[in-house]
């Protein structure tokens, strides 16, 4: 019980701390374009960006609990350094991962929606553009989330188990 407690206020710290820093890049997207911030594509936006960096987090949680149950029995007088090394590293994997659906979303809206670009979607409160724009996000970040786990599976330092011949 106590592992998954520690999993789960880690993960909604970070999440917490990812959603801040989301919304001051987006208010300040907003003053650049010189449109309000509380506009209904904005709101949107916001809430497409919080739902995916939320999403991509939750990504996390198995293989953190296969991570801590193997450093326990590695190393258990240490165990809050070496889950702390590794969890750093499992974050920045999945806010990598969370930036490159990202780009490939704006890259595919900007293929489709070839009308206008992301910023003035936003600054012209076009609602139709901007849930296309999640809704790309979201379908790269289905893809990337089933992934995640395998990926960071490469890196958990599992025991070796002896070879006999």
């Amino acid at each position: 019980m106590k592992q998954e407690l520690t999993i789960y206020i880690s993960l909604l710290l970070t999440a917490s701390v990812s959603a801040f820093i989301a919304n001051t890049l987006i208010n300040r997207m907003a003053k650049t374009t010189n449109s309000d911030n509380t506009q209904g594509s904005y709101l949107l936006f916001k809430s497409g960006i919080f739902i995916s960096i939320g999403y991509i987090l939750s990504g996390l949680v198995i293989p953190f609990m296969t991570l801590w149950r193997i450093v326990e029995n590695a190393t258990p007088d240490n165990i809050f350094s070496r889950l702390s090394e590794f969890y750093v590293v499992f974050v920045v994997i999945a806010m990598t991962l969370f930036a490159l659906n990202y780009a490939v979303s704006f890259i595919l809206f900007n293929l489709f929606y070839g009308k206008s670009k992301l910023s003035f979607a936003l600054a012209n409160n076009e609602l139709t553009a901007i849930t296309l724009f999640i809704g790309l996000l979201l379908l790269t970040l289905f893809i990337s989330k089933e992934i995640l786990p395998h990926v960071i599976d490469k890196i958990i330092p599992y025991p070796q188990t002896p070879i006999y011949r």
